[in-house]
């Protein structure tokens, strides 16, 4: 297969487990800042693809309806044009660093999901660092990155030398290959921090999200709230109650297991007052692991079913 064809179409992204979980996580997160956000008056700026995952989600339950898609793939323009849920969404055909440079207007709130599907570079860098540098505050940023190391002790090597002034110098070669995540944790908040310095004016970013997931790659998710330096609204929010808010350097997995839609309803029916499941029979044959793997992401767990039109 040729490595220039996009991932969107090698996975249908539309059917992927954990990711859904976690496009239903996010929107949980901001459906609890509602409470001090209007989240439907934000612009959310992604990556649409041919599917439009996010952005379908985000309008039904957020009801946003000012959406911004960014391409860098010009010969299949058509097909993403031809692929758009609704009309109101603005597809520009940039990619996200020449987007930041020329095209976003930053006196909008915003909500950015850079959801890229490789592995990190210095043009991705850039884009957080630039977006700390204009971000004003409550403004939200999600960046989601490849996590998989590679499998050569010299090529997680010459990474660790090559950013070495994003990630610092305690972590060596064996650290970085067993906790990939935690290394472009550092990379991110870096990217982060030098943006903050070079403002004009002061801001606080609180991390929101710092967790992992695998469908078919291990995928890492940075989310953060740019907010005015005497700003609690994380807290007036209520958002430490959210199981998978993460604010410090412990990276959140989402562990999840696959079931088919009988294991799931029987579950579901099991799950008592205090969210736990307790499938004392245990009829299914699951381990209590398992059980507890999946009372952690209930709420979240999609469905999927052929439809036929």
């Amino acid at each position: 297969m040729n490595d220039d064809i996009g991932s969107y179409e090698k996975v249908n992204y539309l059917l992927r487990l954990r990711k859904q979980i976690e496009r239903k996580m996010i929107i949980e997160l901001l459906q609890r800042m509602t409470k001090r956000l209007q989240i439907d008056t934000y612009q959310y700026i992604g990556f649409g693809s041919v599917y439009f995952a996010d952005f379908i989600l985000f309008h039904k339950y957020l009801h946003i309806d000012k959406m911004v898609s960014l391409e860098k793939d010009k010969k299949k323009k058509k097909r993403f044009q031809f692929n758009k849920p609704y009309d109101f969404i603005d597809l520009k055909m940039k990619s996200s660093t020449m987007f930041l440079n020329d095209g976003i207007n930053w006196k909008v709130p915003l909500i950015i999901w850079f959801d890229y599907d490789y592995s990190i570079t210095m043009e991705m860098i850039e884009d957080i660092r630039r977006i700390a540098i204009y971000a004003k505050p409550n403004d939200l940023l999600f960046i989601t990155i490849d996590a998989e190391s590679s499998d050569e002790p010299e090529d997680i090597e010459d990474f660790l030398e090559e950013y070495k002034i994003y990630i610092g110098s305690d972590i060596d070669v064996k650290k970085a290959k067993e906790k990939f995540s935690t290394v472009l944790h550092r990379m991110v908040v870096s990217a982060l921090n030098d943006g903050k310095n070079q403002r004009q004016s002061p801001i606080k970013i609180s991390q929101l999200l710092n967790l992992e997931y695998k469908d078919t790659h291990k995928m890492y998710t940075y989310g953060c709230l740019f907010e005015s330096p005497t700003s609690s609204l994380v807290k007036e929010c209520n958002l430490h109650n959210l199981k998978f808010v993460s604010t410090g350097n412990k990276v959140f997995e989402i562990k999840c297991p696959l079931l088919t839609p009988k294991e799931k309803f029987h579950l579901d029916s099991c799950i008592n007052e205090e969210k736990k499941c307790i499938d004392e029979k245990n009829l299914i044959g699951l381990e209590k692991k398992v059980l507890e793997d999946y009372c952690n992401f209930y709420k979240y767990y999609p469905q999927f079913f052929e439809s036929i039109y």
